[in-house]
C-alpha cells in the first residue's frame, strides 16, 4: 500500500517555457532509459527477489522512480504550458497536439510511445540486478547528455538531483548483486575438488568469483572454458616465504604465517567517514557505513587468525616519534602474547635518529623520557646541534647583489615577511622556492580571466574560452580533475549571470579588471609597490571619484581587517593603499571579498554565497551609488538597514577608518622595505591564539630549525580603529 505525500521529492519552479528542451526531457518520460520504464521494472522484478532485502529495496527504489516520473511530468508541464498553437506547430510538437493537446503522453525524444518492451523480468536475481545497474548508468548519461542542452538554472537543478539519484541507486543494486554473487559462490566452490594442487585450487576460485549464476551445472560450459585458459605459475621453491593476502588465501595446517605490522590502522583496514556520502546518510540509505565496514574487517580478520594453526603475530608499540597501540582485533582469548623488547635492537642509524629526535623534545619542551636516557648511555659521543640555528646578517653590498633589479613589494611578498622574515628571505631574496602549479591555483587563473574579459567584451564566447584556456594550460589534469572541470561550465556560466544582476543595482557604471597598479617608495635602492586588483568598478560625481573594490575567491574568503596593525591579511586595505596613491580625489565605497565557486547544490543558496563579503560605506550617498538595494542588500552580505539605522552584523566603514587603514599599510610598506633593506631577516614566526601561522603552511620549517623561543606572539586585536587611537593616545 502507498501513501501520496503531496510534494515533489524536490521543487521544481521552471520559469521560462522551452518548447525543444520538453521534446527531449520527455525521452526520460517515456523513454528506454526513462523513469516509467525503471518504476514498472523494478516493481515487477520485486516479487522474485530470494530475500527480504532485496524486495524491499525494489519496492523502495521502484517506489521512488514513481516520484520522478511526477517530476518528469511536472517540468514537462511547466516548459509547455503557455506555448501557443503557432510555437508548437514550430517546435514539431503539431503532431502531438493532434492526438493528445497539451495533455502529457510518454514518449521517448523521437515520439515513439512507451512499451514495456524496454524492460524485462527474467526471475533470476542476477540477471535482474545486472539489468537494473545498466539501466541506472543510462539513466545517469542520459540526464547529463540532457543538462548539456541547457543553460536554465531552473531546469538544471532538478536534473542534478535525479541525476544524483541515479548514482545513489546503481549503488544500492551493486550491493544486492554482490550479496547474491558472494551466496552463490560460497555454493559453487564447495563443489570444486580440492584434489588440486593449491596454486590450481587458487587459480580456478578466482575464476570462479568472476561469475554469478546459483546454479553450478548452468555456468559450467563457461567455467571449464575459462580455466583451460588459465596460466599456472612456475613451480615454486619448496620451503620458501611467500607473501600472500591474509584473508583471501588458502592457508593450509601445516602453513607457518607470520603476520606483521599487527597495529591499530593497519590490520584490519580503517575505513573513514570521508566519502561522497557520508555515514548519517549511508546509514539513512541502507549502505554500510564506515563503522559497519571496519567492524566485517575486524571480525574477519579475527576468523582467520582463529583457523591458522602456525601463527606468529608481530606489533610494534612505538613508530618514530610516538607510542601506537596493538590492533582491535587483538584479544588475550585466543592470542598467547610473548612480549619482545626491541626497542633498541634496530640499526645504528636509526637508534641514533631516534636519540636525536628525544634530544630535540627535551631541547624544545623539556621532556625526559626512559628513551633518551638508555639511547644516549648507549651512544655516548653522537653529536647534537652542532650548528646555531639563528640568522647571521648579510652584509648590504651583497643584498644589493641579489637585488640587482631593485625591490619589488606585493601583498603576498609583504604578508609572507611579517609571518616570518626569514622565510620571505628564503623566498624572495634566495629564492631557494621552486613554484610548483596546484589544480586550486590553475582553477583560479582561469576563472580571474574568464571573468575579466566576458565583462568587457560582449561577444566573448564563455565556454569556448573556458575550454581553450583548459587545453592551453601546461597543468597535467588528471582524469578527476578534467572531471570536475567539465562540470563547472554551468557554474561558471551561473556565476556570470548572478554577478550581471548585481550589477543592475549599482551606479558605478565604469570598471577595470585585473588592474596592475604600481607605486614607487624607493630609498636607497629602487623600490616599488605593486598590487593586482581583480575588479574596480568606478564613476564621477560632482568632480569626486567613487571606487569599488572587489577580489575573486575561489576558496572560503577570509576578511580581518583587525591583523593589518601587524602586515597581516592585508590584501584589500592594500588595493585601498594604492588606488589612494594612484588616484586622486578618491572616495572608497566598500572594498570586498567575492567567493566565486561553491559546493552547495542549491541554486538559490549558490547565487546566496556570491554575494560580496566586506566592508561598506556608512555614508548613504555614496552607498546608494554603490548598491541601490542596501537597504536590504541583493548585493552585499548581511548588509541591511532598521529604523535605528544599520542592522547589527551589516560591516560598516567611515572615511576617517578608511584613512586609517591607508595610514596602517603605508606604515608597514615602508617598515618592511626598510627592514628588508637592512638585512633584517630573523627567524621570526608569528603566533596568535595559540596558532603558529608563521610555520604552518612554511616549506622551510624542517631545515631552519625554529626553536620555541623564536616565536613571536601577537595579541589578538577585536578593533583595529580602537587600537589605533589607543596607541596615538598613549604617544
Amino acid at each position: 500500500m502507498w501513501k501520496y505525500e503531496k510534494k515533489l521529492q524536490y521543487p521544481i519552479n521552471i520559469k521560462r517555457k522551452d518548447l525543444n528542451l520538453a521534446k527531449t526531457i520527455i525521452t526520460q518520460y517515456g523513454g528506454a532509459n526513462g523513469e516509467l520504464a525503471a518504476a514498472l521494472r523494478y516493481l515487477n522484478q520485486r516479487y522474485t527477489m530470494p530475500t527480504d532485502k532485496g524486495k524491499a529495496l525494489l519496492t523502495d527504489i521502484g517506489t521512488e522512480e514513481l516520484g520522478h516520473v511526477e517530476m518528469i511530468s511536472t517540468m514537462l508541464y511547466q516548459l509547455m504550458k503557455d506555448a501557443t498553437l503557432e510555437e508548437l506547430k514550430q517546435a514539431g510538437l503539431d503532431t502531438h497536439y493532434a492526438e493528445h493537446k497539451k495533455a502529457l503522453y510518454p514518449t521517448d525524444a523521437n515520439g515513439v510511445p512507451f512499451t514495456v518492451a524496454y524492460f524485462a523480468t527474467t526471475g533470476d536475481p542476477i540477471a535482474d540486478l545486472s539489468e537494473d545497474m545498466a539501466a541506472e548508468q543510462k539513466a545517469r548519461a542520459t540526464y547529463e547528455n540532457l543538462i548539456d542542452l541547457t543553460n536554465d538554472p531552473d531546469v538544471i537543478a532538478p536534473l542534478l538531483f535525479l541525476r544524483q539519484r541515479e548514482i545513489v541507486h546503481f549503488t544500492r543494486f551493486k550491493e544486492l548483486y554482490n550479496e547474491n554473487i558472494s551466496e552463490v559462490m560460497n555454493k559453487i566452490s564447495e563443489l570444486i575438488t580440492n584434489n588440486y594442487e593449491k596454486d590450481i585450487y587458487k587459480s580456478i576460485l578466482n575464476v570462479v568469483n568472476k561469475y554469478s549464476d546459483s546454479n553450478y551445472m548452468d555456468v559450467k560450459e563457461i567455467l571449464f572454458d575459462d580455466i583451460d585458459n588459465i596460466k599456472i605459475k612456475r613451480d615454486e621453491l619448496k620451503n620458501a616465504v611467500n607473501i600472500i593476502d591474509f584473508k583471501s588465501d588458502l592457508i593450509s595446517d601445516n602453513d607457518y604465517v607470520f603476520l606483521i605490522n599487527f597495529n591499530e590502522g593497519i590490520i584490519p583496514i580503517n575505513h573513514k567517514d570521508e566519502d561522497y556520502l557520508n555515514d548519517i546518510e549511508k546509514n539513512n540509505l541502507g549502505i554500510d557505513t564506515s563503522f559497519t565496514l571496519n567492524e566485517k574487517e575486524t571480525n574477519e580478520v579475527i576468523e582467520t587468525i582463529k583457523t591458522t594453526n602456525n601463527l606468529i603475530l608481530t606489533y610494534s608499540e612505538y613508530n618514530q616519534n610516538n607510542k601506537i597501540y596493538v590492533s582491535s582485533a587483538y584479544s588475550s582469548d585466543f592470542l598467547e602474547e610473548e612480549k619482545v623488547n626491541l626497542n633498541f635492537n634496530n640499526s645504528n642509524n636509526y637508534n641514533k635518529l631516534r636519540l636525536l629526535s628525544e634530544k630535540d623534545d627535551n631541547n624544545k619542551y623539556g621532556t625526559l623520557s626512559s628513551d633518551l636516557l638508555t639511547l644516549s648511555a648507549h651512544y655516548k659521543d653522537e653529536p647534537y646541534l652542532t650548528y646555531n640555528n639563528k640568522y647571521k646578517k648579510i652584509s648590504n653590498n651583497k643584498l644589493k647583489n641579489y637585488l640587482n633589479k631593485g625591490l619589488t613589494l606585493s601583498y603576498s611578498s609583504m604578508n609572507t615577511f611579517y609571518q616570518c622574515s626569514f622565510r620571505y628571505y628564503l623566498d624572495n631574496i634566495l629564492r631557494v622556492n621552486k613554484y610548483e602549479e596546484r589544480f586550486d591555483a590553475v582553477l583560479g587563473s582561469i576563472f580571474h580571466e574568464i571573468l575579466s574579459e566576458c565583462f568587457i567584451n560582449d561577444d566573448y564566447d564563455v565556454i569556448l574560452n573556458y575550454e581553450k584556456l583548459i587545453s592551453e594550460s601546461t597543468y597535467p589534469f588528471n582524469e578527476s580533475e578534467k572531471f570536475f572541470l567539465e562540470n563547472l561550465k554551468n557554474e561558471l556560466l551561473l556565476i556570470i549571470d548572478t554577478i550581471k544582476e548585481q550589477l543592475k543595482y549599482t551606479s558605478l557604471k565604469q570598471s577595470m579588471y585585473e588592474k596592475e597598479i604600481k607605486i614607487d617608495i624607493s630609498s636607497d635602492v629602487k623600490v616599488t609597490f605593486k598590487g593586482f586588483v581583480d575588479k574596480i568598478l568606478y564613476d564621477e560625481f560632482n568632480g569626486e571619484k567613487i571606487v569599488v573594490i572587489i577580489d575573486y575567491k575561489t576558496g572560503n574568503p577570509l576578511l580581518n581587517i583587525n591583523n593589518s596593525i601587524y602586515g597581516l591579511d592585508m590584501q584589500l586595505p592594500v588595493y585601498i593603499y594604492l588606488i589612494k596613491s594612484e588616484i586622486k580625489n578618491v572616495r572608497i565605497g566598500g572594498f570586498y571579498l567575492q567567493k566565486i565557486l561553491s559546493n552547495v547544490s542549491n541554486i538559490q543558496k549558490r547565487k546566496e554565497s556570491l554575494k560580496l563579503q566586506g566592508y561598506s560605506n556608512e555614508d548613504i550617498d555614496i552607498l546608494e551609488k554603490v548598491d541601490s538595494s542596501y537597504e536590504n542588500s541583493c548585493v552585499i552580505k548581511s548588509l541591511r538597514t532598521t529604523q535605528n539605522g544599520f542592522y547589527s552584523y551589516s560591516k560598516i566603514i567611515n572615511d576617517e577608518q578608511i584613512d586609517t587603514l591607508y595610514n596602517i599599510v603605508e606604515s608597514k610598506v615602508k617598515e618592511a622595505r626598510d627592514k628588508i633593506l637592512n638585512t633584517e631577516f630573523d627567524i621570526n614566526p608569528k603566533e596568535m591564539d595559540d596558532k603558529n601561522i608563521g610555520c604552518k603552511f612554511c616549506k622551510y620549517k624542517d631545515i631552519c630549525y625554529m626553536t620555541s623561543s623564536d616565536i613571536v606572539k601577537l595579541k589578538k586585536i577585536d578593533n583595529v580603529f580602537s587600537e589605533v587611537n589607543d596607541n596615538a593616545k598613549m604617544d
